[in-house]
């Protein structure tokens, strides 16, 4: 599936995007820092589905990975000594945050601002 978050084809990625929604125990954080990376394809698209397939992905990541996003990045100040582990999630977690900032609001940057509050 991350490979095929890679594609440019809007149509493409709104599918893929909307079956990796139906199944809630195939997410990660790593499929999520790969759609998010992608997400703007969807977001100014002039589908509206495809704009609320990508709204309730932006909803699920934000709900449900909000906090495991905040500790992985926190947990890199407390850390001492080689933790490979905790080195991955802290990547994984940065990769996240900043897909999230790089996500474009064509209308309102209400989201942006819950964003950049919940994950600075």
């Amino acid at each position: 599936m991350a490979e095929a978050s890679h594609f440019e084809e809007p149509h493409v990625f709104a599918h893929l995007l909307k079956d990796y929604m139906r199944k809630p125990k195939a997410y990660s954080m790593g499929l999520n820092a790969a759609f998010l990376h992608r997400l703007n394809i969807l977001i100014g698209h002039r589908n509206n589905q495809y704009v609320q397939f990508s709204i309730d992905f932006l909803d699920m990541v934000t709900t449900s990975f909000g906090d495991c996003i905040m500790h992985g990045l926190a947990s890199q100040e407390y850390t001492i000594g080689v933790d490979v582990a905790a080195e991955q999630r802290f990547e994984r977690c940065m990769k996240c945050r900043n897909a999230l900032f790089q996500v474009r609001i064509w209308k309102d940057n209400d989201l942006f601002i819950v964003l950049f509050f919940r994950f600075n």
